[in-house]
């Protein structure tokens, strides 16, 4: 058994006792209070504070991994680098990006895990610079599996969509 399961076996049977005693002279453990009388030692509240300490650190590192994985390859993360977006999609800046996606978008693969814009980026990547569908699965935090799906989804897309403006 765990300090922490001893520590709170023990102060849940000392009052019990304490409840029980004053029950036997008559009183009621409300009246005086006993339910709420506990005895927490130091060790206990070191316990709980370095676990709350824990807890934070982990809830910190959390966010930051989300806000790191909700920045990569967002609209924002390509909005003012012109070069970045040379190199990764192949056009020619990110105003042309956002017209392309504004007139893919309802025609996307919509995703849980990654939203319509980054399927289009992804997509665009792929085709600029033939990278490995396990290496996207990686850079984008999925499967493989969902990259060859969203990617065939995408293209397939593309393709429908802008056949019609060719013709």
């Amino acid at each position: 058994m765990s300090d922490r399961n001893r520590r709170n076996s023990e102060i849940d049977e000392s009052v019990a006792v304490a409840v029980e005693a004053e029950t036997e002279n008559g009183r009621s453990p409300v009246e005086t209070g006993m339910y709420f009388n506990t005895d927490i030692d130091k060790d206990l509240v070191d316990a709980m504070q370095s676990e709350l300490q824990q807890l934070r650190t982990q809830n910190t590192v959390l966010k930051d991994r989300v806000m790191s994985f909700e920045t990569k390859f967002s609209m924002d993360y390509l909005r003012d680098n012109n070069e970045k977006v040379r190199h990764l999609t192949g056009l020619q800046t990110c105003t042309t990006l956002v017209i392309l996606y504004k007139f893919l978008e309802p025609f996307l693969p919509t995703n849980l895990v990654i939203n319509k814009f980054k399927v289009m980026t992804l997509t665009l990547v792929k085709l600029r610079l033939n990278l490995s569908n396990m290496f996207l699965a990686y850079e984008f935090e999925t499967y493989q599996s969902t990259i060859s799906r969203l990617l065939t989804s995408t293209i397939s897309a593309m393709y429908n969509r802008m056949k019609k403006k060719t013709n």
